[in-house]
């Protein structure tokens, strides 16, 4: 995927599971006011973290914007769970600032990734109340 803007969507913007192995590059995706929850989710296998094909796209120039999303749901920029080992480089992970949109739970919450496998590198974080959801992330 090259080029893309999500704008609103009503539930996960980049949804990312079950061995997806492509190349996403210059993403846009913005949480809208009452809808959508998280920017970015992704998930390996449920069933079996270690099952292959591993989920493990390259994501470069991503830039997620939060903003309150669902009600009836928190909203979050990246969820990375179930044995996911993406590669996110030259990426922004913020809040709406211009708008005055923000997440519920932060920029990044890490729940059963493969963290020996999953890379940020050069990636901005810009969340409130925090960066990461949890302290354990």
């Amino acid at each position: 995927i090259k080029y893309i803007l999500v704008n609103g969507q009503d539930d996960d913007g980049l949804d990312q599971d079950l061995g997806f192995r492509g190349w996403i590059q210059y993403a846009i995706v913005r949480t809208g006011t009452a809808n959508g929850n998280r920017s970015m989710e992704t998930d390996g296998n449920g069933d079996n973290f270690d099952a292959t094909p591993y989920s493990e796209p390259i994501l470069m120039n991503v830039t997620l914007l939060g903003n309150e999303g669902k009600t009836s749901v928190d909203s979050t920029g990246a969820l990375h769970r179930e044995g996911y080992r993406g590669h996110i480089y030259r990426s922004i992970i913020t809040d709406d600032t211009v708008a005055g949109g923000a997440y519920r739970n932060g920029c990044l919450d890490v729940d059963d990734a493969k963290p020996s496998e999953l890379q940020y590198r050069d990636v901005i974080f810009n969340c409130s109340p925090d960066n990461l959801h949890a302290p354990d992330d």
